[in-house]
This record gives structure tokens, C-alpha cells and sequence, in this order.
């Protein structure tokens, strides 16, 4: 990614329950900013969880996949998630 022309925007959703998303953000911009790429935006999202979907569509705590045959915690709350979902949403259009 340091070496791409394409601006970034980092959804970096605080209560992740599945990734270390803050960390892994920090990683990339660190690596950014080494190979002087200053084309990037961070947002931060507190009570958000891993899967940020497009605006409106239902919160999930968790979900079963069938392949592994285990449940994902994905984290967040309903409210923080939901309502980064719609700021997301708008900020990728």
C-alpha cells in the first residue's frame, strides 16, 4: 500500500471483537508515513465492532459459520455500531 497512488480511509472500529483494528491501523500508517505517504484518513469509531456494514442493515453481536462450524464474535453495541454504519456509509459514497 505505500507504494499505491490511491488515497486511504482506515475504519478503525474501537471494540472490534474479531481484529485488532486500532493496532493493525497503527501498523499501516506507521509503514505509511515511513515511505512518506500522507494520503490517508483515520476514523475512529467507538462502540463499533467488526463488521461494518452499509447503513440500516441489522447489528450482530456474533454469528455462526457454517464452514468452521463456530460462532465469530464480531463485538460492538447496537447504537455506536449502527451509528457508525450510517456515517460510513456516507463518508463512501
Amino acid at each position: 500500500m505505500h507504494k499505491s497512488d490511491a488515497e486511504f480511509l482506515f475504519i478503525c472500529a474501537k471494540e472490534d471483537g474479531n481484529w485488532k483494528t486500532v493496532l493493525e491501523t497503527e501498523r499501516a500508517v506507521a509503514r505509511m508515513k515511513a515511505n512518506g505517504k500522507t494520503d490517508y484518513e483515520v476514523i475512529n469509531y467507538e462502540g463499533a465492532g467488526h463488521l461494518m456494514e452499509p447503513a440500516y442493515a441489522p447489528f450482530s453481536v456474533a454469528t455462526f459459520h457454517r464452514i468452521a462450524s463456530i460462532a465469530l464474535f464480531w463485538g460492538g453495541n447496537a447504537k455506536d455500531h449502527s451509528d457508525a454504519q450510517t456515517c460510513d456509509f456516507v463518508l463512501n459514497l
